[in-house]
């Protein structure tokens, strides 16, 4: 059953399946092994083989020190998983992971996996002792957090992290005793799993995770500012068994996040680098047990400890950033990316330094082009209650206007909304808290006294003026008036204005929280253009309003109210939720449209819970239809914006579902829905609405007439997720310019960097109605700052942009401007062909991809050119418009020439460089009508037919037939031709003991492979082979344990007859031998099963155990029929017997002896020796004679020395009478060239020491007192038996004072001398021409042979340089030329490939052939199994090393 963590954790990376059978397996390793704490005598009965079979082995277990099952994991498992963290190459793609925590964290692995898995073989079983998993992973992490920032306010924090983990997953076979034999865990491979449950076996797992995370954001909530800095840096462990886990870890902190509203900072936490314990550890410091089904948020412990926050209602929001600020415009325009030309560079430029976190920035596009637009700053000289000022600046298409105050009377400022009316004035609207505060004053004055006030300006002109002063239209009544929205009626010259009247009520420190969701209404004024004058007083209601009201009653209202009117919001007067966003448009220039978003629980904690609404608002009759609902289920919307064009009514929201990793906007057009009331009334619990679904692509409505219509659903994605630091997605824009073009904007984070992203929708005019929104569009990018709040504009084709840009280390914010040329951008980018590898004089279709990278669509006709070789064959117009970001695909068709390996494919667009392909060049032939046959004898083939489809001949190729890991047959197939084919049959070696035999019916799993170019296996086909054996028989063989014969040798007489027969053990009836030849018919023959004897000699019989009766065979078509009995058994269960007869004469009987003379002895095996002794020298001679002719001669002299000579056709053992003794012996095997080979190895035993001789050789022994070198023998060296081998042979020697020093460097002068002394230090005649080689030095002949016979130069005409280190390629070189010089074959090791080795290209030009053919016979090996080391200078132990294999290898002649 397998855990649940452990599985959400890492994934399920190899899951329950055949461990012993996953292709990739690596050669096992086998070692012998005995239980370590069992008694020494009782280790023979208790050693058994114990194999490694590793998986991604690079990645985590060679040369890494895994802890095992008995080390304490708990202090050396974090190092081992640093190490896996450091792995270069990697195992298996794993499932991946699905940990989340409540704060879903979603990790997105790129994992490596490896794994070990150990068994012991015990007889023919096999046992599990261990596994061990481990993974490695580069972790990019989406998270998406839940932050409780205080009581009341809960925000979604979105955000990527990058992680690094480690995990290591370890079971083991856990053993009661010593021995470790009871509670052995037998090895099923069909039934064995990781996290399978088996007695005896333990789990535990590891997980390490060392996550950072930078977070900076700043973000508006309806009337409330969040601003948050800071990074977290985790270090936590997991730990986790059959029944437990365990989790210790903790978090480093420095986080500062600030709730304000208005001018007050009512919520401050600070955590300044200090570090927190991550899990609810009640009181424990060490691991502890925690539920895993419930995964706990990695942060939510630290951040809700509100003994480190501060509640106010009087502290002020902070004013650093005036430390940064500078004048106004006064950064450089910076272009960000050039686009086409330099005209459509996209521009950015520092407009102010030094902003507040919420600016509340809007544009609107005035009729001569000009933007206009206002934004909250910081009035300096105020105080901080006060400091918020809305100002007002324009845009001429050259500069930013020099900032002016709407309305400077002094109090604080905010939600600022603007509207055009009509094409000479503006209004501009805000919320402005009626009263200059002082310290006396707290957050429920500011509240109390927020009332909406109005400016119009005269845009007429080139620059806009003020028109009239600032009014105030509503009045102080105890509620507060926020976020005003204006809508403009063309057809009445009337701007309504909408706004949120909120009850604010005992507004403490402690109930912070109903400053976020009191109850609140909608509420409007009415402003006629014609009489500038407000609707804002009493006489403003009619009586038909009033209707139903007493006089008394009416003057009550008229008073209390105003001239306000409210907007239904609700049929269910018991359910008040709280307002959270709204929208407003104009529809048909008379009507107005108001949107909003309400949250049903008024709390802001829990976000899910949202609907968004729509109204139809005739302001003229004050009349409302029925709310609209326009969310099909609750979920997390927000900043809902109505745009409108001359026919097209739009709206735009945000939405997130609970549990998404991205946030969407979404947008309707409403424009048909309106016109022709597509939607259906609903009762809820929560109210009575109109509903409207539009989350299937195509939705029934019924108009009111029942009438049925088919609408599609009008919704865009754009993808990723816009709030990535925030909570909200509510940093965008939409707006639609005159052609109807509507254009998005938003700040999203992709690929660790923050952007500017844009849409845009070719126009309502358009007639294509699939794929006209553009694809997503950067237009900046920054990867040390984010953009937190978008306006956005369009200036004579050009996007302008306002933003709040804050530097995400410094938390410095600037004003910032962005300009932006929409453009298209056609070009080809894909030639593609429909066959990759055509052949010769072949159709083929080729397809051009023709893009848009603009994001304009281009409406111009495009040509695409398609030519072969240069020439021109076909041309394609492309006469449909091509959308930003689209992809259009043209195709033709082309026959393929015959020179194909030269042909060439390009098309392109006039004046724009071509796109080529050539096509693929492939000869791999297919593998068709594959089959396995038996043929007439029973034996089995592959047979198949091959067929290049290729477009060239393919190339030779090995076939290969496996059972298993065995190879059972190979074949080599030719070239074929392209479009060719040819038939192929492979006879298949299939042993009997190859076939899973059951009730007599034998299986074997063929699987035939080849390899590609990579040498990669492939598999090209699997059947099973079936062989049908004597099911009786099979299973009395296989109870067979021995056969015994009562005599070695029995005697019979001459024409005598005899049936002999062994005893059978395991058997009692039912099995006989059947004797199949005599190896002398002279002597004996075999007759129906008995022996006849012939005449006097000896013979040997060799026979089979079968069955007494054979049995009907029934083929696998079920045809019966009498096999040779052999062939119905398997041949790994016949037992082959023999036995000697022996003819005489006389009688017969039992066993016969051999004669013996004094000087000649008969030998067992047929040979004769004769020993002579001559008692004046004392000299021993053994001549031993064998049967076919061989004689080997052994002469021991009187002194001990032993020599011998071989006269041989075939291989013989040689004993010579020495006793091995702590001398060292080497012998030496001298051939008819004269040339020598010696050797250490050989058998003791009680007649001496035996080697193994063939051919004409004569053999010596050369006894040498070992030379005990403290440096060597004392340490163990490595090396050691090298060096006792040239001691012998006198190659080398010590350096004095019982030293070798191995691990000094060799000199050259070292090197020539041992080459001098391998060769018997032969005359020299060369004249010393070297300066620095003095007479009698003691290598001074050496010197001069090797230059005689040029093995060794000197570096220069005149000097040796003999005391200079030689490097390991140098010795490889000197060896080479040696081996030349004594005629050996030098060709041997000529292919191996030593550029497999990584550091290959440091192996000097002149030494690469004498380092491969040193590397390839095995005189030089690679320091590592990746590295050969070649400039390193060699050591006196290396050249030992050297010269043993060099003379062993037989490549050296006489010695002295």
């Amino acid at each position: 059953m397998k855990s649940n963590f452990v599985v959400d954790v890492l994934g399920d990376p190899l899951g329950d399946v055949d461990l012993g059978t996953i292709p990739g397996f690596e050669t096992p390793v086998s070692t012998i092994y005995s239980p370590p704490n069992i008694p020494e005598s009782e280790k023979d009965a208790y050693t058994w083989y114990m194999s490694d079979y590793s998986f991604g082995a690079d990645l985590l277990f060679k040369g890494m020190n895994v802890p095992t099952a008995n080390s304490n994991y708990e202090n050396d498992m974090k190092n081992y998983l640093y190490d896996l963290l450091n792995a270069k190459e990697g195992g298996k793609e794993p499932v991946k992971s699905k940990y989340k925590t409540i704060g879903l964290f979603s990790w997105n692995l790129s994992p490596r996996v490896g794994f070990n898995l150990r068994l012991s073989s015990r007889g023919d079983k096999y046992y599990f002792e261990d596994l061990q998993l481990g993974v490695s992973i580069n972790a990019t992490v989406n998270a998406q957090q839940r932050f409780r920032l205080c009581p009341g306010l809960g925000i979604l924090l979105k955000f990527n992290l990058n992680a690094e983990v480690a995990g290591v997953y370890h079971m083991y076979t856990e053993y009661p005793d010593d021995y470790q034999t009871n509670g052995a865990v037998l090895y099923d491979p069909e039934t064995f799993g990781m996290f399978k449950e088996m007695d005896n076996v333990r789990r535990e797992g590891y997980l390490f995770i060392n996550p950072s995370i930078s977070v900076n954001a700043s973000f508006k909530i309806t009337i409330v500012g969040v601003g948050l800095t800071g990074r977290f840096d985790t270090d936590m462990d997991f730990k986790f068994t059959e029944s437990n886990s365990y989790a210790y870890g903790d978090i480093y902190i420095a986080l500062d996040f600030e709730v304000n509203v208005l001018a007050f900072s009512v919520y401050t936490k600070e955590i300044a680098g200090e570090t927190f314990k991550l899990f609810n550890t009640e009181g424990q410091n060490e691991h502890i047990e925690f539920d895993s089904s419930s995964y706990m948020s990695l942060m939510s412990t630290a951040l809700e400890d509100d003994s480190i926050a501060e509640t106010s209602v009087t502290k002020t929001t902070s004013r650093e950033y005036l430390e940064e600020r500078t004048p106004w415009q006064s950064g450089d325009e910076m272009v960000l990316m050039r686009a086409i030309d330099v005209e459509s560079a996209t521009t950015e430029t520092e407009l102010l330094r030094g902003v507040p976190k919420q600016m509340y920035m809007k544009n609107v596009q005035l009729s001569n082009g000009n933007i206009f637009s206002v934004f909250i700053d910081d009035a300096i000289e105020r105080s901080g209650k006060n400091y918020g000022r809305l100002m007002w600046t324009y845009y001429n298409g050259t500069s930013w206007a020099q900032p002016q105050a709407l309305c400077d009377d002094g109090t604080y400022d905010a939600f600022p909304e603007v509207v055009k009316m009509g094409d000479d004035k503006v209004m501009v609207a805000w919320s402005s808290v009626g009263i200059v505060m002082d310290e006396s004053h707290d957050l429920q004055d500011a509240l109390e006294n927020l009332d909406i006030q109005t400016r119009i300006f005269d845009v007429s002109g080139d620059v806009p003026v003020p028109s009239g002063d600032a009014v105030t239209l509503t009045k102080p009544d105890g509620y507060g008036d926020v976020l005003p929205k204006l809508t403009y009626m063309s057809e009445e010259n009337q701007v309504v204005a909408y706004y949120t009247k909120m009850e604010f009520d005992n507004i403490t420190p402690e109930t912070i929280s109903n400053a976020f969701t009191a109850d609140s209404a909608i509420m409007y004024l009415i402003y006629d253009v014609d009489t500038d004058t407000w609707s804002n007083s009493g006489d403003a209601y009619s009586d038909d309003e009033l209707d139903g009201m007493t006089d008394d009653e009416k003057a009550a209202f008229r008073e209390e109210w105003y001239g306000q009117r409210f907007v239904y919001l609700n049929a269910n007067n018991s359910v008040a939720p709280a307002v959270m966003d709204i929208d407003t448009a104009s529809h048909n220039d008379r009507y107005s449209i108001i949107t909003w978003v309400v949250d049903w629980d008024k709390n802001l904690e829990t976000t899910f819970d949202r609907d968004i609404f729509m109204q139809y608002h005739d302001t003229l009759e004050h009349k409302t239809t029925d709310i609209i609902k326009i969310s099909n289920e609750s979920m997390y919307y927000s900043s809902p914006e109505l745009v409108s064009s001359d026919t097209n009514l739009y709206l735009f929201f945000g939405q997130m579902k609970e549990g998404d990793e991205e946030g969407y906007i979404k947008y309707h057009n409403l424009t048909e829905i309106l016109r022709e009331q597509m939607y259906t009334y609903t009762e809820a619990e929560n109210g009575n609405y109109y509903e409207l679904k539009y989350t299937s692509p195509e939705t029934m409505y019924t108009d009111r007439l029942g009438n049925e219509y088919t609408i599609p659903a009008t919704e865009v994605v754009l993808e990723g997720d816009i709030a990535t630091t925030s909570a909200s997605i509510s940093e965008y824009d939409a707006f639609i310019d005159k052609q109807g073009r509507m254009f998005v904007f938003w700040s999203g984070e992709e690929d660790g960097a923050n952007h500017i992203y844009m849409v845009m929708y070719a126009g309502d005019n358009d007639t294509e109605t699939d794929g006209n929104w553009s694809e997503k569009f950067s237009i900046v990018s920054s990867d040390d700052s984010y953009y937190s709040e978008i306006a956005g504009a369009l200036y004579d084709g050009k996007v302008v942009i306002k933003t709040n840009k804050t530097n995400m280390g410094s938390d410095i914010r600037s004003l910032t401007f962005v300009k932006h040329v929409p453009y298209s951008d056609i070009h080809i980018k894909e030639l593609e062909l429909s066959d990759k590898a055509p052949r010769a004089n072949r159709s083929v279709e080729v397809t051009a991809s023709v893009i848009n990278d603009g994001i304009m669509p281009y409406d111009k006709p495009v040509t695409v050119v398609f030519a072969l070789n240069g020439e021109i064959v076909d041309e394609k117009t492309i006469d449909y418009k091509i959308f930003g970001s689209q992809v259009h695909r043209v195709s033709t068709n082309i026959i393929m020439p015959d020179d194909i390996e030269n042909a060439e494919i390009s098309a392109y667009i006039n004046g724009q460089d071509a796109v080529t392909v050539k096509p693929d060049f492939i000869g791999i032939p297919e593998f068709l009508n594959q089959e396995i046959v038996t043929d007439e004898d029973g034996s089995k083939s592959y047979k198949v037919t091959l067929y290049n489809s290729g477009n060239i001949p393919s190339e030779e190729m090995l076939m290969t037939a496996y059972i298993g890991d065995e190879v059972i047959a190979c074949e080599n197939v030719e070239s074929i031709a392209s479009g060719e084919s040819m038939d192929a049959v492979m006879p298949l070696d299939i042993k009997d003991s190859m076939y899973n035999i059951t009730n007599g019916k034998g299986t074997a799993d063929v699987v035939i492979r080849t390899t590609d170019k990579d040498e990669k296996a492939i598999d090209l086909y699997s059947e099973q082979a079936i062989k049908v054996f004597d099911a009786e028989a099979t299973e009395l063989l296989k109870k067979v344990e021995d056969v015994v014969f009562k005599y070695d040798t029995y005697t019979m007489k001459k024409g005598t007859h005899k049936d002999i027969q062994p005893e059978i053990i395991g058997v009692d009836e039912g099995l006989h031998v059947m004797w199949l030849e005599s190896s002398n018919e002279n002597v004996a023959k075999i007759s129906n099963n008995i022996i006849s004897a012939i005449s006097p000699g000896k013979t040997t019989l060799k026979g089979v155990v079968v069955p007494d009766k054979q049995i009907a065979v029934f083929d696998a078509a079920g045809n019966g029929y009498m096999k040779n009995v052999l062939d119905t058994i398997p041949e790994n269960l016949i037992k082959t017997v023999t036995v000697d007869i022996q003819v005489n004469s006389g009688s017969s009987g039992g066993s016969s002896g051999s004669s013996v003379s004094t000087k000649t002895e008969k030998n067992e095996d047929g040979s004769t020796t004769k020993t002579t002794t001559d008692k004046k020298t004392g000299t021993v001679t053994e001549v031993t004679t064998y049967p076919d002719g061989d004689v080997v001669t052994v002469k021991t002299e009187k002194d001990g020395t032993v020599t011998a000579e071989v006269k041989a056709n075939s291989e013989k053992d040689v004993v010579l009478p020495i006793e091995p003794t702590e001398d060292i012996i080497v012998v030496s095997f001298t051939d008819e060239n004269g040339r020598t080979r010696y050797t250490d190895e050989f058998t003791e035993s009680d007649e001496g020491i035996a080697v193994t001789a063939n051919g004409n050789v004569k053999i010596s022994v050369i006894q040498s007192e070992r030379a005990l070198y403290t440096d060597v023998h004392n340490n163990n060296h490595w090396a050691a038996k090298s060096v006792d081998f040239v001691g012998a042979l006198g190659i080398m020697k010590g350096i004095g004072d019982d030293k070798f020093a191995p691990d000094s460097h060799l000199t050259r002068a070292m090197l020539v001398t041992m080459l001098y002394r391998a060769d018997g230090e032969p005359e020299v005649e060369t004249v010393n021409s070297f300066g620095d080689i003095k007479e009698n030095a003691w290598y001074e002949k050496a010197v001069l042979w090797a230059k005689q016979n040029g093995i060794v130069n000197g570096v220069t005409e005149t000097e040796f340089s003999p005391d200079s280190d030689i490097t390991r390629e140098q010795i490889a070189t000197i060896m080479h030329r040696y081996a030349k010089y004594k005629g050996d074959d030098v060709e041997s090791g000529k292919n191996t490939n030593i550029l497999s080795y990584n550091d290959s290209d440091s192996i000097s030009d002149y030494a690469k052939a004498s380092l491969q053919w040193a590397n390839g016979i095995g005189l030089i090996n690679g320091k590592t199994e990746s590295t050969l080391n070649p400039l390193d200078n060699a050591t006196r132990a290396e050249a030992a090393t050297i010269f043993y294999r060099f003379v062993k290898a037989n490549l050296i002649s006489t010695q002295n």
